[in-house]
């Protein structure tokens, strides 16, 4: 460290009240003695002489010392100033309270205590000056000296004079200290807004990154998994349909991956909002069944369901984060489990009068010890890393988990012993709703008839163009295939169409613009957003632009008829 930077670190460093008064009373000390001296020059006895070096020569020092050894510092430098004030008054008397003298330590007294204490100190200090100038007088009487001798005069002026330069030098000295702290403080301040920006400008980064990659993966597993939807729906013998089953099994897994990271992203930015709607946890549970039936199967573990008599079929929630919720205990529950089975119970939780659902799942899987219970709803955590090349897996499930369940504002609990599997209950605090507002379940291999309509697509990927257009041939309905929002334009410009299915992402006309063009020619032709963009503020941008409803890539077949159903 050079001398530079030591000289400058000591000057940013802020003195105590003690060492800032220690050098100024020192000062004054010499100065109030010279003055006392002068005052007391004709009538000067050993005593005076005693007591002017005890006052204004030792006594700065003592002052120093009991401030350092007392815990409270400030308190202590108070309390100096007040028997600093004491100790002029008794002066006013020693020298017959000549004017100059008076005058004098009237300014050190009222200098000090206002600079070092404040307004509060300098009415307590001068209290304590009147009472030590009371008391001195009661003690060596009230003798005043009219007229004090012209070197009485002279000194106390330059002492007055002295003491004022002493004081203005400290301050000018303690002025330009916090002058560098605030100069200090503002560079801290403006680090700290940089950081913070920079931070901001990462997190926007990082969302913008996720939000790119999400596009460009859902892109071609759209046409991964449309091919596999279509292939579902053909003759297929016994060996092809199980391999048919086992690629889309594996497509929806690595979609699951795909979700998990989006979602656990929102999450950390505090940005997933939660619906609130009737759902029925009855096709809830349906449905995580039927999703792992094919993984259950090939690993010859049951699944079991046990779903209370008195359990209220309707509630108010979001369906879709209860259902991922289930999914995910349910699926790593398949994933650690070689023999036995799993078992879902779920039931209505009452708890000071307030309903609840209740959802526990249970397995024979093979558990875990006591520590790895503790970390197990933790980002990224397995129990070790053996796990991970055994069983696959990112470590988020649990997690994405555990903050859905805290979001609901519900509980989450764990009880595992190795070797012999794991229960982990869950608790939800969501209210019931009418059976009736939930329509009946459609049925979902029911192919609707699109005979008498027709569409058009706008899409650029030519392998989703085949994957969407042999979905909708299924149905009946008249298809038209453009690769631009340009394209779109001018096709719906010639014909008439009863939807418009439109990417947005394409060249020369991204599908945003071809939209507003195409609302200006007939705004009654509903618009679907056919987009791999499936961000929530992506979802809520389209909404509020017009159009009619949104379909995120990799596309659903069966979502996908329903949401032209709605609008046809």
């Amino acid at each position: 460290m050079t001398s530079a930077q030591t000289k400058r670190k000591t000057a940013e460093h802020k003195p105590s009240l003690a060492k800032q008064n220690y050098a100024p009373r020192v000062i004054g000390g010499v100065l109030m003695a010279v003055m006392l001296v002068g005052a007391l020059y004709a009538n000067l006895t050993p005593t005076y002489i005693v007591f002017i070096i005890l006052n204004c020569l030792i006594w700065p020092h003592l002052a120093r010392f009991h401030s350092r050894v007392v815990s409270d510092e400030k308190a202590a430098e108070y309390s100096n100033l007040h028997l600093d004030a004491l100790f002029y008054g008794t002066w006013f008397a020693v020298v017959g309270f000549q004017v100059w003298v008076v005058f004098a330590l009237l300014i050190v007294n009222s200098l000090n205590s206002l600079i070092l204490g404040g307004i509060k100190r300098f009415y307590s200090c001068s209290a304590c000056l009147i009472v030590g100038g009371i008391s001195g007088g009661l003690l060596l009487g009230f003798d005043f000296v009219e007229q004090s001798p012209l070197i009485t005069q002279v000194v106390a002026a330059s002492s007055i004079y002295l003491y004022c330069c002493n004081v203005g030098f400290f301050n000018r000295k303690y002025s330009g200290q916090l002058k560098r702290s605030r100069d200090k403080m503002r560079k801290q301040n403006q680090a700290l807004i940089e950081a913070k920006n920079k931070a901001e400008q990462g997190s926007r980064a990082k969302s913008e990154f996720l939000a790119n990659m999400s596009h460009e993966i859902r892109t071609p597993m759209n046409g991964i998994l449309g091919t596999l939807q279509l292939l579902e729906q053909g003759n297929l013998d016994t060996e092809s349909k199980h391999l048919v089953s086992k690629a889309m099994y594996s497509a929806k897994s690595l979609l699951t991956v795909i979700n998990d990271i989006l979602d656990f992203s929102k999450i950390e930015a505090h940005k997933l909002e939660l619906e609130v709607a009737p759902f029925s946890i009855l096709e809830t549970v349906e449905s995580v069944v039927a999703d792992l039936k094919s993984a259950t199967h090939e690993k010859s573990i049951t699944v079991e369901t046990d779903i209370e008599k008195s359990c209220h079929p309707i509630w108010l929630g979001d369906a879709v984060r209860v259902r991922q919720i289930l999914l995910n205990l349910v699926s790593n529950a398949v994933k650690f489990t070689h023999a036995g089975g799993i078992q879902i119970k779920v039931k209505t939780m009452q708890d000071q009068g307030r309903n609840g659902l209740s959802i526990v799942v249970i397995d024979t899987g093979i558990g875990m010890n006591q520590e790895t219970q503790k970390s197990i709803f933790s980002r990224f955590k397995q129990a070790d890393s053996s796990t991970t090349r055994k069983y696959g897996g990112t470590g988020l499930g649990l997690a994405i988990t555990s903050s859905l369940v805290n979001l609901m504002k519900g509980e989450i609990d764990i009880a595992s012993e190795e070797g012999k599997g794991t229960q982990i209950a869950v608790t939800l605090p969501l209210a019931q709703a009418d059976s009736n507002k939930v329509g009946a379940k459609s049925d979902k291999d029911t192919l609707p008839d699109f005979s008498s309509i027709k569409v058009l697509i706008a899409e650029d990927n030519k392998v989703n163009q085949l994957v969407i257009e042999k979905m909708l041939e299924k149905t009946g309905a008249q298809v038209d295939l453009v690769e631009n929002g340009w394209l779109a334009v001018q096709a719906f410009e010639k014909a008439r169409y009863d939807i418009v299915l439109m990417d947005i992402q394409m060249p020369e006309m991204d599908g945003l613009e071809a939209f507003a063009l195409i609302h200006k020619v007939n705004s009654n032709v509903p618009i679907i957003a056919l987009t791999a963009n499936v961000m929530p503020q992506d979802i809520a941008h389209y909404k509020a632009l017009g159009f009619a409803d949104h379909i995120g890539k990799p596309v659903a077949m069966y979502s996908m008829f329903k949401a032209i159903s709605r609008l046809i």
